[in-house]
């Protein structure tokens, strides 16, 4: 199963924003817009008081190429307009490494880092206890 929730206030540059010249920042915008319109997610610029964001909120039996083309399309958009800030997170538990971690992508200046979130994970028992069948051995 696969849980991915994610948000990302979009920025175009980490610097004041009112000296970057008001072309420079559109150039930055658009390039967000053809990068949400290649990935083919769905996903859409969204505004709210004055703030461009994005979120997104997937569940699905396993990964597939969907999953990575979410995570890649926030890779993207926070490399490309690098004062975006925001979070990723994903359980699946089909990860040969992490099948009990909530794993965490966090977008910041430009980079991605990735880790396990530590107040979620192990994901048993801290989210969910064992299944009686795991926990009797068979």
């Amino acid at each position: 199963m696969i849980e991915m929730f994610a948000w990302l206030s979009v920025h175009p540059t980490c610097a004041d924003e009112d000296t970057l010249p008001p072309e420079h920042e559109q150039q930055i915008m658009n390039q967000v817009s053809e990068i949400l319109w290649q990935s083919g997610c769905g996903i859409k610029l969204q505004h709210m008081n004055g703030q461009t964001y994005i979120q997104t909120a997937y569940a699905a039996n396993h990964r597939s190429a969907e999953t990575d083309a979410l995570i890649d399309t926030y890779r993207r958009i926070a490399e490309t307009a690098s004062g975006s800030y925001g979070v990723l997170y994903l359980r699946d538990d089909e990860d040969p490494l992490h099948d009990n971690d909530m794993q965490v992508y966090k977008f910041r200046r430009g980079t991605v880092t990735h880790g396990i979130e530590q107040a979620f994970s192990p994901c048993i028992p801290k989210l969910e206890d064992a299944s009686a069948a795991a926990q009797s051995g068979g």
